[in-house]
């Protein structure tokens, strides 16, 4: 059995507090700068989505805010569902109804503005902004500015 000092256990310890701090620093940061901590709380899911999702998608949301490749993205007719569990502390899943939503293309991007007073920015490819409109059934938010989704 491999024993050591305790001065070693001590730098391990130090490293791992580091890491669990700086996880949760930026846990806040992604969640205050991006704009999720303003929309959770008033677009916050209690129960399960019921819906379609794709996982693994990546999103940008505003201050240069990326999500890349750990989002959840949904839709139903009830809303455009969103959820991050890689980053859940200060990321709860949200449910956006679609007359909170506006939406625009924007290049190869659909941009999304949620919450009709939040105004929150959220891009994602231009695939994914179609699955969600086939989703919505109906629902479908109108169009904000210039460009057809």
């Amino acid at each position: 059995m491999l024993f050591l000092r305790l001065d070693t256990w001590l730098v391990i310890a130090a490293l791992l507090g580091a890491w669990a701090i700086t996880w949760v620093l930026l846990c806040l940061y992604l969640s205050a700068a991006g704009g999720w901590m303003r929309l959770g709380r008033t677009f916050r899911l209690a129960g399960p989505f019921r819906g379609e999702t794709w996982e693994r998608e990546s999103a940008r949301m505003r201050f240069f805010t990326k999500y890349w490749l750990v989002m959840i993205v949904g839709g139903s007719a009830e809303g455009l569902y969103l959820s991050v569990p890689v980053w859940r502390l200060w990321h709860p899943p949200l449910l956006i109804p679609w007359r909170e939503v506006t939406v625009r293309k924007v290049g190869g991007e659909v941009e999304f503005r949620l919450g009709l007073q939040e105004r929150i920015r959220l891009r994602v490819r231009g695939d994914v902004g179609w699955f969600l409109k086939l989703e919505a059934k109906g629902q479908w938010p109108g169009y904000d500015g210039e460009g057809k989704v």
